[in-house]
């Protein structure tokens, strides 16, 4: 159930999954993504190939099964850089993409992150009692996903902001 959850976020199937110990939130940092986040548990690692308008990309992402709900980070290099990109129409792109597999909008709001202001968006997504809390973000050259998948009340729920709340990018 909850690798369906996970579905078509970044177009990847991922073979294997970590199933989580809840009380054990430790904190992750990525070389490759300059970010620290906290993770209820020790996430798998994985980098996969995904293909985009742009061109092929290389998606690194770390991942962790707690009970039915997915806490999913993951993040590509922008092909071209971002001095050329258009980060809303990004930010819209990855938005209609997630749709697709979490349900409607429900809710969207402006983020920035950091001292540097990195700019970013919320989504919430609910498809009957189940949905995603999405934060996106764009910095170093590259989107960030950082994504709680499950019922709704867990996505709304104080582990999911904790979660959220918690990524920092390296500056």
């Amino acid at each position: 159930m909850a690798q369906n959850r996970l579905g078509m976020l970044i177009v990847i199937l991922i073979p294997t999954l970590v199933v989580a110990d809840d009380s054990k939130w430790k904190e992750y940092k990525s070389k490759e993504g300059k970010f620290t986040v906290l993770m209820p548990g020790t996430p798998m690692e994985q980098t996969q190939e995904a293909k985009t308008p742009a061109g092929a990309v290389k998606v690194h992402m770390a991942l962790v099964i707690a009970g039915d709900d997915v806490y999913l980070i993951g993040h590509n290099t922008i092909p071209g850089g971002t001095k050329t990109y258009d980060v809303e129409k990004g930010l819209d792109g990855a938005r209609t993409n997630a749709s697709k597999q979490f349900g409607k909008v429900d809710s969207e709001k402006k983020l920035t992150l950091g001292k540097a202001k990195h700019p970013g968006r919320e989504v919430l997504f609910i498809k009957g009692d189940t949905g995603a809390r999405v934060r996106y973000y764009v910095f170093n050259d590259a989107l960030y996903q950082i994504v709680v998948a499950g019922k709704v009340d867990v996505i709304k729920g104080d582990d999911a902001t904790k979660f959220l709340d918690s990524f920092k990018a390296e500056e």
